[in-house]
Parts: C-alpha cells; sequence; structure tokens
C-alpha cells in the first residue's frame, strides 16, 4: 500500500493537476468529485471560448490558460511542487507535461507515473508489446512501407486504420475497400508513418477498467458499451457485467504493465470467445462516475492508490446488469426537445448520488445553450 501522504484537515491539500487542450469530460468529472472530497484541484487549458472558461472556474480551485509549452513550463513551476499527488493529461500532451514537470520539481513519484505512461502512448508499440507478453490483442501492421493490397493481404477486410497515439475514439477509421485507404490517410493527417492497421474483430465490444498501483489492482470494473456517442468514441450508456475472463486479462495486463493511477481498456471478444486487447488509456475514462451508481467507487480508490488519506476507502459492490447513461449525454440528436430534456433529468436522477452539484450546474448551463 501506498504511504498516506496527509492525516490532518489542517495539512495542505494534495493537489491533483489537470492539463488538456479544452473540455474532457472524464476529467471534469474527475476534478469535480476530487475536489468535494478536499483534493485541490488545478485546470490547465487552452480554453478558447468563454463558456469553456466558465466551466473551468466553476469546476477547479484553480483555472490557468496556455499556449506554448514555455507558458505550461511557467504554470507548473508556479505550483506547491510537494503537494501534487498525479497530474491528468491526454496522450498527445504528455511529452510537454513531462518536462514542464521536471522543471518544476514535482516529487518523483508524479514524475515517474507520467514517464510510465509516456511509454504506452504508442499503440503500435504497446500493441506489439502485449503481444510479446502473451496478451490476446489483434495482428497488427505499420502503415509505412506496406501497400494496400499487402495490408489485405496479412490482415483482412475490413481494416481500422488507428492514430498511434490518439485519445477518446479519435483518429480512428475502419476500412472496407483497400480503394478507401488513401482517402482515410489523408483523413487521419496524411503521414503513413503515425498510422497502422489493425485486424478488425467484429464480436462483442467490452471494457475494463481499474484504479492500480505498482501492478496491483484495487478495484477493478467490467462493462459493456450498450450505445456510443459515435462510431468509436466514448460510451454514453453502459451495463456492468460479471465476465471473469474479461477480468482475467485486464489483471494481467496491469500487474505485466505497473505503473500507478487509471487505466482503461476496449476489449473485443473474438469468434473463439477471446477477449482481445484493442486500445489502452491510462488516465480517467468518460464513464468513470457513472461507474459509481452501479456500485464502483473509483474516485476513493485512485486517491487510495495515490496514498492520500482522505477516509476508508468504500469496497466495491458492484450491480451487475445495472444499466447507467453517461452523464450528460453527449450523443447528437435531432429532432423534438422534449426527449432530450427527459434524458437529462432522468439520467440526472439516477445518478444524483454520486454526481457533484458543481459538475451538475455547469452541465446544466452547456445543456440549456445548446437546448436554445
Amino acid at each position: 500500500m501506498p504511504t498516506p501522504m496527509s492525516a490532518e484537515r489542517s495539512a495542505p491539500r494534495p493537489m491533483v493537476v489537470f492539463v488538456d487542450l479544452g473540455t474532457m469530460l472524464s476529467f471534469d468529472q474527475l476534478a469535480a468529485c476530487l475536489h468535494r472530497r478536499g483534493i485541490e484541484v488545478v485546470h490547465v487549458t487552452v480554453a478558447d471560448n468563454l463558456l469553456a472558461r466558465v466551466s473551468s472556474r466553476v469546476l477547479y480551485d484553480q483555472s490557468h490558460y496556455f499556449s506554448t509549452p514555455e507558458d505550461l513550463d511557467s504554470i507548473l513551476g508556479a505550483l506547491p511542487a510537494e503537494r501534487v499527488v498525479d497530474v491528468q493529461c491526454p496522450e498527445f500532451l504528455l511529452d510537454d507535461v513531462i518536462h514542464a514537470a521536471h522543471r518544476a520539481g514535482f516529487p518523483g513519484r508524479v514524475v515517474e507515473a507520467l514517464e510510465h505512461r509516456f511509454t504506452w502512448r504508442d499503440k503500435l508499440v504497446v500493441s506489439r508489446a502485449l503481444t510479446e507478453e502473451g496478451l490476446p490483442v489483434p495482428p497488427v501492421e505499420p502503415l509505412l512501407g506496406l501497400s494496400g493490397p499487402q495490408l489485405v493481404h496479412d490482415l483482412g477486410l475490413p481494416l481500422v486504420i488507428k492514430q498511434r497515439i490518439g485519445s477518446g475514439g479519435e483518429g480512428v477509421r475502419i476500412v472496407f475497400d483497400v480503394a478507401q485507404l488513401d482517402g482515410v490517410v489523408d483523413e487521419l493527417g496524411g503521414d503513413p508513418e503515425q498510422l497502422y492497421a489493425e485486424r478488425f474483430e467484429p464480436g462483442e465490444t467490452l471494457c475494463y477498467a481499474a484504479a492500480h498501483h505498482d501492478g496491483v489492482v484495487t478495484e477493478h470494473a467490467v462493462y459493456r458499451t450498450i450505445q456510443a456517442t459515435a462510431a468509436e468514441g466514448p460510451s454514453s450508456t453502459i451495463e456492468v457485467t460479471d465476465d471473469p475472463e474479461v477480468a482475467r486479462v485486464g489483471d494481467l495486463l496491469v500487474r505485466q504493465m505497473k505503473g500507478l493511477g487509471l487505466v482503461n481498456l476496449d476489449l473485443v471478444r473474438d469468434k473463439q470467445g477471446t477477449p482481445q486487447v484493442v486500445d489502452v488509456n491510462l488516465r480517467a475514462w468518460h464513464s468513470i462516475v457513472a461507474l459509481g451508481a452501479a456500485g464502483h467507487h473509483f474516485v476513493e480508490s485512485y486517491l487510495e492508490c495515490l496514498g492520500v488519506d482522505f477516509a476508508q476507502p468504500r469496497r466495491p459492490r458492484p450491480l451487475h446488469g445495472r444499466e447507467v447513461h453517461v452523464f450528460p449525454d453527449q450523443t447528437p440528436r435531432t429532432g423534438a426537445r422534449w426527449p432530450t430534456v427527459r434524458r437529462f433529468v432522468g439520467d440526472w436522477a439516477g445518478q444524483r448520488r454520486v454526481l457533484p452539484a458543481k459538475y451538475v450546474a455547469v452541465q446544466l448551463l452547456l445543456f440549456l445553450r445548446r437546448l436554445l
């Protein structure tokens, strides 16, 4: 177990820093929950519009805005380094954040966790590493140096084309005909070196989520996506399930991966019934709070992993078969407003015990703006 970092109310509050290039629902959820538990939360963002700035100031104890790596260095350097227990950021910002954290003198454990996440940000490298470790993953090939016909010969059709560094389902396309490949490459930035192909697995999609430290899983959950915000996007409706094989694969990956913090895996069950790992993300995920309504208390487990002594962590009591909507629903909708309003109110009512009031207030503001 990590050593508790603070046991007295009078001691300086532990601090978690969130760095992003705009609104990330998963970060806002986690930050609001941490704030409610007495953790100081700091937002470092581009926040290029008024509503984003208002949201940041409501949900976080501190809000800072940057546009260059030098700005990031200056902002992190002004924070009380000894109080920082973690930094959450998307994969494509890890390089800049690690350099800034070094210069700011953040604790070694925090910097080591960031550097560990950096080694897992390249999805092609991760797929190959998992294959070498004997974990089930679909076959992959780099796009650079291979022709479309070669890729189809090796992996078949359809092909899943992915950016090597991406998050939230961005940078993923499915190619059903080799003639589509050049257009998809252009859509994803035009540089084959930054892309790779993965064999398409048509089975059921499942997710594994965990809080962990040094290869020890303090809590995990398995759930299936009932509905997603987009074809390859985050879940909007989930169902917690009891799936020992998915849990086994996830726990094994975490034990081999080690590191510290949060992890979320996407898996697809193949024709033989084996859950294949298709994505690994080492940060907060879209449904982290929604899982609380189904008996999984990841905020507490996350703090336990960080060594923050705030209260006795609550043991998970998973409600298998419970269907939960992520609040708020981010699925694009057209037509009548009433079903959208009913969904918003119903989702809030079903999760009011786990949703912080500040988070609900901000989402209500954003919802009304979209509605009007």
